[in-house]
């Protein structure tokens, strides 16, 4: 099976896809499971599963059923980095996750310069 091109994340559709994550998150029960357990870890669903819903909940599926089997009763990136999913998902995987981690490393240096520039400004209003 032949993917398409991981296309562009626009903010609606990050907040659609967190939208899922948490009413999935509601669904799950298990005795150690916490607000935010999936919607925290939204960019790296996304990367796992390159936005396929088919192979979020292989994975989500598979995180729980291994939870609960080991004790854990949770769902964290730990437990889901040592799951398999489907071809598709795992080959586009790391391209994916690279691009994400350079818009974290972008993102993180842009707030970088707006506080050190904002910092400059109000020393030299102090200073004035």
């Amino acid at each position: 099976m032949d993917r398409a091109q991981p296309r562009p994340v626009q903010p609606q559709t990050r907040q659609e896809w967190d939208s899922l994550l948490w009413h999935i998150e509601q669904a799950l029960v298990l005795a150690d499971a916490h607000e935010g357990m999936l919607v925290d870890m939204s960019r790296y669903l996304f990367a796992r599963t390159t936005g396929n819903i088919g192979s979020l909940m292989d994975l989500i599926r598979r995180g729980a059923s291994r939870a609960i089997r080991t004790g854990v009763e949770r769902i964290d990136r730990q437990l889901l980095d040592d799951i398999r999913i489907d071809e598709g998902a795992e080959t586009e995987r790391p391209e994916l996750q690279a691009k994400h981690d350079r818009e974290d490393r972008a993102r993180r240096e842009r707030r970088r310069r707006r506080l050190t520039s904002d910092g400059a400004e109000d020393a030299g209003e102090e200073a004035a």
